[in-house]
């Protein structure tokens, strides 16, 4: 305890130390994070005017503000719960967010969407192209009973997303890299679906998505909303645009 006991110390006495005072401290913070979801906001609207489409960022941070409070959003490992994390913006009154722990792959996501959904909630899920072909299986629906509301938004960038962030894309050959990581599969996600007997919608902007999940969110059954994202390697792109822009604006709220 003694370790924990020293550190809440040190916190409460920094201003004592020369740093500034609680009140200063606490307002520097407010600046910052104000200046950055500004950033945010920003870098994502001159995305949109340019005709990227629906990114992956502009997902995670328009998700939660159009699912219902009562609803259960579930996470998929990888870039999903990422960009929940790094871009949604502070929600008044969010849905709830659960995610696999310790299960760091992308099986079984879809499985885990559809086990929330029988606790009543409706519930979406949030996967990848590669996490929902992998989990195909949890698309059959058996016979008779009360069909749970779960609604699975397939984020289809053609592959694994967060294999283009790490070091291994910068020194493969571009065949090579997508034969070992990127692994883009042929099966389309809207015709799996479909061959399940699903509902697909096809959600390609803001008012597409929102209208997509107001139809679905809290129906019976099972429905999918495919929104393809721009390239793999534009979405790298695109997260470090972010990124300075944050930087950027953060040092400048915070500047003495």
């Amino acid at each position: 305890m003694q370790p924990a006991a020293a550190e809440t110390t040190s916190l409460r006495t920094a201003s004592s130390r020369g740093g500034p005072p609680a009140g200063e401290w606490d307002e520097r913070w407010r600046s910052a994070e104000a200046a950055a979801q500004r950033a945010i906001d920003a870098t994502l609207a001159d995305e949109s005017v340019s005709g990227g489409g629906l990114s992956e960022p502009a997902l995670g941070r328009l998700l939660l503000s159009l699912v219902p409070s009562r609803a259960v959003v579930v996470a998929a490992s990888s870039m999903p719960i990422r960009d929940l994390e790094w871009f949604t913006p502070v929600l008044p009154d969010p849905p709830r967010v659960v995610a696999n722990r310790g299960a760091n792959g992308i099986d079984g996501v879809c499985s885990t969407a559809r086990g929330v959904a029988t606790g009543g909630s409706p519930t979406v899920g949030v996967v990848g192209d590669l996490a929902f072909l992998h989990d195909v299986s949890a698309l059959v629906s058996p016979l008779g009973g009360a069909p749970a509301s779960c609604t699975l938004v397939v984020v289809d960038n053609a592959g694994g997303g967060i294999f283009n962030f790490l070091p291994q894309a910068d020194v493969l050959e571009g065949s090579r890299f997508e034969a070992l990581f990127g692994t883009p599969q042929t099966a389309s996600v809207t015709d799996v679906a479909r061959g399940f007997g699903l509902a697909v919608a096809e959600a390609t902007t803001e008012a597409a998505l929102e209208a997509a999940l107001r139809e679905r969110v809290g129906s019976p059954g099972l429905s999918v909303v495919r929104v393809p994202t721009p390239e793999r390697s534009e979405n790298v792109a695109l997260h470090g645009r972010i990124e300075s822009a944050v930087s950027a604006a953060v040092r400048s709220a915070i500047a003495p």
